[in-house]
């Protein structure tokens, strides 16, 4: 999790206790550089082994924090990235599902259904994605939207 993500978080609720930082562990570290293949190296030098990164806090039962009985506590857009984009991705100029023993994935069965579940189009995805990359630190990608980190109401 980003800084701007989390000033994005204390721009709408007190953050106290919200955020938790976790060390770079090699697990972890492996885990990203497999959502940015190619890109190991880079990945490499902004999560350097023995420092840490933020993430949301999580409950005793590791559930978020932030997971409430209707869904996410906080506003739409203000959600951390990789929490608006979830179960979605991008590789290339594909879109994928991430984690096939999510429930959405598995009744939605194709992207566009999923897509249409989430109320999101798959420029929305894209946008998403390249603000995700800009602020954790990767550079914008060839045919990637122009992005800047900036609070956006949603519409």
């Amino acid at each position: 999790m980003s800084d701007f993500e989390m000033e994005a978080i204390r721009t709408v609720w007190d953050a106290k206790g919200w955020f938790t930082g976790q060390e770079n562990t090699t697990a972890f570290v492996s885990n990203v550089c497999r959502l940015f293949p190619g890109e190991e190296g880079l990945v490499k030098k902004l999560f350097l082994p023995r420092r840490a990164h933020f993430r949301l806090a999580t409950k005793k039962d590791g559930t978020c924090a932030l997971l409430g009985e209707t869904g996410c506590l906080l506003p739409q857009e203000v959600r951390p990235y990789y929490c608006r984009l979830f179960p979605l991705w991008t590789v290339g100029r594909q879109i994928v599902a991430l984690g096939p023993q999510c429930l959405a994935i598995r009744e939605a069965k194709t992207i566009t259904r999923l897509l249409d579940s989430m109320s999101m189009s798959k420029a929305k995805v894209f946008d998403l994605h390249a603000r995700l990359r800009l602020a954790w630190g990767l550079p914008p990608k060839s045919g990637d939207p122009v992005v800047t980190l900036r609070l956006q109401r949603e519409k």
